[in-house]
């Protein structure tokens, strides 16, 4: 896919890779805990910006 197929506004800011995904009993995805592991990660980073 080319950038240029898609609007700015509707492209990824970032692209994050994890080796599992949090999912329930039937398979789906934990989007909550997702959003959690997410959050986590945002405020890690900026805590050690924040520490420089």
């Amino acid at each position: 896919m080319s950038s240029k197929a898609w609007r700015p506004t509707s492209t990824p800011r970032e692209v994050r890779f994890h080796s599992a995904l949090p999912r329930n009993d039937s398979g789906k995805l934990q989007r909550f805990a997702l959003r959690r592991i997410t959050d986590d990660e945002q405020t890690a980073s900026a805590e050690a910006v924040a520490e420089q």
